[in-house]
């Protein structure tokens, strides 16, 4: 943390024993504040004291987010590592869904299964794994579930929405009206080994959807001009769209479906040639193009987020983080320039604090509780009213951590550079947001306290240490 200038108007003597004793007091300040620090006294005599206030104005909204892309990151140079299918419905938070559109790939070059008369479909099925959360909600309740096939090529270095919609055909290759999935259900199956006979695997952890068999035919009996190579191959088969639709209006009925589309996912065609059972597997690579979709609907049962969007400390007392680039928080601090009234002042520590309403459900954990989602995240708002990971952190976002006590979760973030910087070095300050962190790749929500909460322990607070120094 760089020294702060905290006093404008020092005697030459006095600026000479804070430029010695800066790095101390700052030192000392990042302390917890559970802690009585008087290093700072010691340092300035008498002349010193520090307070503790907890009372600064806060201005509080749940706003939507802005959609991000979710096709390939060409920072990282990946695709993303979770794509998650399903629906979550909520009486709070609206309902939201998951899907996502991916292609698929030929393993080799010239392929060719053999004269049409003698191939025979017996079925084509879709595989994806389960990452290790498996799911996000109740899984026990169904919903509907379709495959359709992209009618629109997509490419790896274009630039896709997470709520922008490709052009598929309109009929599905694979519609469940009330899916139950079973992530933890191990599956018997019978693998052809080439020569009329077959090996029994147990498989788990896989997700196994048996396709429409005109589709499946398609593919196999098609010209082995299609199959030349995977250029031409994605050109005759663009891809395919899986996604989810809610098939119960229910409060907390559903699940997010946490798929990887790195491991084992694939397409496997199963058939017979000449009475020889065979297989062929199109597998879904790293080098597939694959963008994740995600929709919220936050009219859907009367939610009481749409009730709540846009509006400073609603009346309810209630304010709403969603993943899967749902919703956040806008926080602005109107009287904070305030604090520059008097010079002789410097921030010790500045801490704001979030207090969660609704306890944590095992099917719903909110962020942070469970081994996959990391908190929440602060960004400083830009002039144009959006997420920025600027110096004010460091040059990165930060994480709020998550205090988990008995009954209660709290979340924390140190904003004291943030405020060190908007009081003494002029700069500008639009406000803060609180979101879910990694919000394209995490569904976890939560409902946090506002200004507006009836009960003083679930309000929203800044708490903020600083040293006067007197003349």
């Amino acid at each position: 943390m760089p020294c702060l200038s905290f006093i404008k108007r020092m005697t030459l003597k006095t600026r000479l024993f804070g430029q010695i004793a800066c790095s101390i007091v700052l030192l000392a300040a990042t302390n917890a504040c559970s802690e009585d620090n008087t290093l700072g006294i010691d340092l300035f005599g008498k002349n010193t004291e520090i307070t503790y206030v907890d009372t600064l104005t806060l201005l509080t909204s749940t706003v939507k987010e802005d959609s991000l892309q979710t096709g390939y990151d060409p920072v990282t140079g990946l695709y993303p590592s979770r794509s998650y299918l399903g629906v979550n419905v909520s009486n709070i938070y609206g309902t939201s869904t998951a899907g996502f559109y991916t292609q698929l790939r030929l393993p080799e070059n010239e392929v060719n299964f053999g004269d049409p008369s003698t191939l025979r479909l017996d079925s084509a099925v879709l595989i994806f794994a389960y990452n290790d959360r498996f799911a996000y909600g109740d899984t026990i309740t169904p919903f509907g579930l379709k495959v359709f096939e992209l009618n629109q090529s997509i490419y790896k270095d274009s630039t896709y929405y997470s709520n922008q919609n490709l052009s598929i055909k309109p009929n599905p290759i694979l519609n469940i009206p009330n899916y139950r999935p079973r992530p933890l259900t191990a599956y018997k199956i019978y693998e052809p080994k080439g020569d009329n006979t077959f090996d029994t695997i147990k498989v788990q952890r896989q997700m196994r959807l048996r396709l429409n068999d005109d589709f499946g035919r398609q593919l196999l009996l098609t010209s082995p001009s299609n199959l030349r190579n995977n250029e031409v191959f994605i050109s005759f088969f663009k891809g395919i769209y899986v996604t989810a639709t809610p098939a119960s209006t229910q409060h907390n009925s559903g699940a997010m479906l946490d798929l990887s589309l790195n491991v084992i996912s694939n397409l496997t065609l199963y058939y017979s040639k000449s009475d020889t059972a065979k297989k062929y597997v199109l597998p879904i690579s790293n080098t597939c193009v694959r963008i994740n979709h995600f929709e919220h609907n936050y009219t859907a049962n009367n939610a009481k987020v749409a009730q709540n969007l846009n509006k400073i400390n609603p009346q309810n007392g209630e304010l709403y983080i969603t993943g899967l680039i749902g919703t956040k928080i806008k926080v602005q601090m109107p009287y904070l320039r305030n604090l520059k009234l008097n010079d002789n002042i410097a921030i010790n520590k500045a801490e704001l604090v979030f207090n969660l309403i609704d306890e944590s459900q095992s099917f719903y954990p909110v962020p942070g509780a469970d081994r996959v989602s990391t908190g929440l995240v602060l960004y400083k708002i830009d002039s144009l009213q959006k997420n920025t990971f600027a110096s004010f952190f460091g040059g990165s976002n930060q994480l709020l951590s998550a205090e988990l006590r008995p009954r209660k979760v709290q979340y924390k973030m140190n904003i004291t550079n943030y405020l060190q910087q908007v009081l003494y070095d002029n700069k500008p300050d639009y406000g803060l947001f609180v979101s879910i962190a990694s919000a394209k790749a995490n569904p976890n929500r939560c409902t946090l306290g506002s200004a507006a909460t009836a009960t003083n322990e679930l309000k929203p607070k800044l708490l903020l240490t600083y040293t006067k120094v007197k003349q």
